[in-house]
């Protein structure tokens, strides 16, 4: 006779329906997270890009008499276009481009005339192109707001002078 609270069979079935939830919500959790670093990387990539290609939006009438101004508008268009080609090519599938906020911004600095950018408080000396993405990402397995988490990237560049070596 057996007594009451030794038997051990099924002890693995009652751990396996304990642990599997908590096993499945965990594997969600990491792909979701892992969904999140990929959008952020990407989105960061498609910033660069897009104030880079501003970057060589350069007025070449003032650039011949030795000063570098970009050309504002062509320069904004030329980087939101970049920055939304990117998305598009890089975050295929996913909805939230149209939800995108691409934030395009030129300052005309030079020496002498500096100026402050308002967003990282850094002093401009030459002329830059700065670009701010916030994209709404959905969670594909755990739920999250209603909007989806919204990822957010900053990126500058710069048109720098030839340094003079005497």
């Amino acid at each position: 006779m057996k007594k009451f609270g030794r038997c051990q069979n099924g002890a693995a079935a009652v751990a396996t329906v304990i642990f599997l939830p908590v096993a499945l919500l965990l594997a969600s959790l990491v792909l979701d997270v892992g969904r999140l670093l990929l959008a952020k990387r990407n989105l960061s990539l498609a910033a660069d890009m897009g104030a880079l290609a501003g970057a060589q939006e350069l007025d070449l009438g003032a650039l011949w008499y030795g000063k570098r101004v970009l050309l504002e508008s062509a320069a904004r268009s030329t980087a939101r276009e970049t920055v939304e080609a990117n998305i598009q090519a890089n975050l295929p599938g996913w909805q939230g481009l149209a939800s995108a906020c691409i934030v395009a911004t030129v300052y005309n600095a030079e020496k002498g005339c500096e100026l402050v950018h308002p967003g990282t408080r850094r002093i401009l000396q030459d002329p830059t192109v700065c670009i701010t993405v916030k994209m709404p990402i959905r969670l594909s397995v755990v739920p999250g707001p209603p909007g989806g988490i919204t990822v957010s990237t900053h990126a500058d560049a710069s048109v720098l002078g030839k340094k003079r070596v005497p």
